[in-house]
């Protein structure tokens, strides 16, 4: 069977006749092997060669090998992290990878780079010498964690009569930054607002978009 390397044929020789051709193949196909006869007058070989009646020739036969790959790795990522090369050993050839988002759905060479699970695929192309092989496995990519470009802050402000914005507008641009008016107040995107002079707290969280998660809540 096809190794990927040379290989010859195991023939023991006797005192009729010596093995004077067995260089073998690597490839598959058959291959020559040549006994000759020591002393052609005690000797004589029933089916022998046409053109050398002191030799015979034999087939030596390279078949196909079986093929697999062994070993599969890919590693998880955060969104936004550069995508590490998956890891694959065939015992043939060399593997290529595509991926899909189910291990049955259609396979590209395209590397996923949005927040989900996945699947890759390993494979090697048949040849001559050996069978294909193909292997999957499941990776995800995480969302990445949000950031607050720009905190809000706390206005010092003077009582006026009329309700009065109470922090700078923050920013965000990793999903929606929310705001709510005191421990029990409730979240929204407006910015909370007071008229009466006093201490106020303020609270404030991003809600992470679909690559991003949530951030605890400052106050």
């Amino acid at each position: 069977t096809y190794t990927g390397s040379n290989q010859t044929a195991t023939v023991a020789e006797n005192e009729a006749y010596e093995v004077t051709v067995n260089a073998g193949g690597t490839n598959v196909g058959e291959y020559d092997v040549v006994l000759t006869l020591t002393d052609t007058k005690k000797y004589e070989w029933t089916t022998p060669d046409a053109d050398d009646k002191a030799k015979v020739t034999l087939k030596f036969a390279i078949t196909k090998a079986s093929n697999e790959i062994t070993v599969l790795t890919v590693a998880d990522r955060t969104y936004g992290e550069q995508a590490a090369e998956p890891t694959a050993t065939a015992k043939f050839g060399t593997p290529e990878f595509t991926y899909a988002t189910s291990e049955n759905g259609e396979y590209t060479a395209t590397v996923p780079s949005a927040v989900g699970k996945y699947w890759v695929k390993a494979t090697v192309e048949g040849t001559s010498n050996y069978d294909g092989a193909s292997k999957t496995a499941q990776f995800e990519i995480k969302k990445a964690a949000s950031a607050v470009t720009t905190a809000p802050a706390a206005k010092t402000l003077v009582y006026t009569g009329s309700a009065q914005e109470l922090v700078t507008a923050g920013v965000t641009s990793d999903g929606t930054l929310k705001y709510k008016l005191g421990e029990n107040g409730e979240w929204g995107e407006t910015i909370p607002t007071a008229t009466d002079a006093g201490d106020y707290k303020v609270y404030y969280k991003v809600v992470g978009d679909e690559s991003h998660s949530d951030t605890a809540e400052t106050e």
